[in-house]
């Protein structure tokens, strides 16, 4: 296993964690390479071009030394200063002695990272659709079972979906489960039946769109939905999504507040602009700042409460009708 480099640079960047976890192992497996793996969220630039143009030889095998290899991961969180900057300005595109590598889990990528042109190759993992008329989640259960060698009908393929939901990680357990089951062959409702467990379609950040669309009915059918089919306390979880919610729609009330143009709010957000205008200008329009800022105490004090009683369900709901109405 492992990946072929043909440029200095690698970009993976997207909002499917699932491709970029993926994407994460197959660099770190990489023959040939010293890896050294670093964490955008802990480190600094100078740090990353530090290990970039260190030297590491391999004294069992002087004539054919590996090639040095950085992987930062949260790359988007990995403040770029004037060291990367110029690191980045002045690689030579044919010069693959070292290796960097870019996890972006975020839907763009900024700064000099997007300006490599042909030193970078860029691997984007945009998040799957679930439309009805284009569930390319249920696209990718078919090419995945097939990769493994299992045939699954469209059916069986839509089946594993309601059941699971849009979980790419979940979905690929079931799938393994299947090849361990069958062998190779077709996967029937009977298979499904023995290794499937139903888990609910919502995701927590479903809730708070629902949450900051003011649909406080939709967004207690779903608290519901996830907590009835939750292997663990899905509270923090719910918490989590409703926290960054609202830092987001403030972000963007306060922009539009003071004038700021629609694709700038999108791009300070770090989202593309048909995104935002689809998503989180129609949640902006719905809210006022002090509202938001209501919000947010409102979550304060269930962080705090939530971590205190066992009597957790009833105040996740309590929180969402109240940020909902």
């Amino acid at each position: 296993m492992g990946f072929r480099f043909t440029t200095p640079v690698v970009v993976s960047f997207g909002e499917e964690s699932y491709f970029l976890d993926r994407d994460l192992k197959m660099f770190s497996s990489s023959p040939g390479h010293a890896i050294t793996r670093l964490d955008g969220s802990e480190v600094n630039s100078s740090k990353v071009v530090m290990a970039c143009v260190s030297t590491q030889i391999n004294f069992d095998d002087l004539d054919n030394p590996p090639v040095n290899l950085v992987i930062v991961d949260n790359a988007n969180k990995l403040k770029l200063d004037k060291s990367l900057k110029s690191y980045l300005d002045n690689l030579d595109q044919k010069d693959m002695s070292s290796i960097l590598v870019g996890i972006f889990r975020s839907s763009s990528v900024t700064g000099a990272w997007s300006k490599l042109g042909p030193k970078a190759e860029v691997r984007e993992h945009k998040k799957l659709k679930t439309w009805e008329n284009n569930n390319e989640v249920v696209q990718w259960i078919q090419n995945e079972a097939a990769r493994v060698g299992l045939k699954v009908d469209p059916k069986i393929s839509l089946a594993m979906f309601q059941v699971t939901g849009d979980d790419l990680y979940r979905l690929s357990s079931e799938i393994h489960k299947l090849k361990l089951l069958i062998g190779k062959g077709t996967v029937t409702v009977e298979h499904l039946n023995l290794v499937m467990t139903p888990s609910s379609t919502v995701a927590s950040w479903d809730i708070a769109d629902s949450v900051f669309h003011k649909n406080w009915k939709k967004a207690l059918s779903q608290v519901a939905s996830v907590f009835k089919y939750a292997v663990e306390d899905p509270s923090l979880m719910i918490l989590g999504a409703l926290i960054k919610g609202v830092e987001r729609v403030f972000v963007a009330r306060s922009l539009l507040d003071k004038g700021v143009p629609h694709d700038e709010i999108a791009s300070r957000l770090g989202m593309h602009p048909f995104r935002f205008k689809m998503s989180v200008l129609p949640q902006a329009e719905k809210q006022t700042t002090a509202r938001l800022v209501s919000n947010m105490q409102i979550l304060s004090r269930l962080d705090v409460d939530l971590k205190r009683t066992s009597h957790r369900r009833t105040l996740v709901d309590l929180a969402v009708y109240n940020l909902a109405s």
